[in-house]
């Protein structure tokens, strides 16, 4: 777990510091790869985390790092969004075949989509639901710059929550000279992650729960 940390800690400072061009490269391809659904956990987050922490401020290599995260997102999204709208019910029927839990979470995702595309894309996104809000919306064929302004707002809302999170922190440490380890940081920044997330997962199954 420290190592992991160590690593996350020294990609973050990488990417700000020195504009290191594969430390930028790694956090492309580690976003994108979270939203087809390969799960890198709190990367990215903690990435955003720490660089804002570290920062303070919107600084050019610190928005460097804020493009390259969201210019991932762009590329994992609209990738698995292009292969379900090619591939249209095909792909649909092996998620109902293959994994029936994850189908019925899909059927709610694509009505909610139907409805409203763009608020709907957004919603599932913030709830942290990427890849399947990709797939509802190339399955149903959104158009693609409704789906791109799905994902920005969504980007924007999160992201921005983070970093505004992270610029907080710092500041107030700062303030009253407290100058805790990073790794202590980051491991009360997942905790409460956590615990945020696993809170939302108990408030929508005993929501389900009560619309069976």
């Amino acid at each position: 777990m420290i190592e992991w940390l160590e690593e996350i800690t020294g990609l973050a400072l990488a990417a700000i510091n020195e504009g290191n061009i594969a430390a930028l490269l790694s956090l492309f391809f580690i976003t994108g790869l979270t939203e087809i659904g390969i799960p890198f956990p709190y990367i990215v987050d903690t990435v955003l985390f720490v660089s804002s922490y570290h920062a303070r401020a919107i600084t050019p290599q610190f928005g460097l790092v804020i493009l390259v995260i969201f210019l991932g997102r762009q590329f994992g999204a609209s990738a698995i969004y292009w292969l379900t709208r090619v591939l249209g019910n095909a792909l649909i029927g092996w998620i109902h075949r293959r994994f029936p839990r994850m189908y019925m979470r899909y059927a709610r995702v694509t009505y909610r989509i139907h409805r409203k595309a763009v608020p709907g894309i957004i919603i599932t996104r913030l709830m942290q639901l990427l890849t399947l809000a990709s797939v509802a919306a190339g399955a149903i064929k959104v158009p693609y710059a409704h789906f791109v302004l799905g994902v920005t707002v969504a980007a924007l809302v999160f992201d921005g929550a983070l970093i505004g999170f992270g610029m907080l922190a710092g500041h107030g440490l700062q303030r009253y000279d407290l100058v805790p380890s990073i790794l202590v940081v980051i491991a009360g920044f997942i905790v409460i992650i956590g615990l945020g997330y696993g809170s939302w997962q108990l408030i929508q199954r005993r929501r389900n729960d009560q619309n069976l």
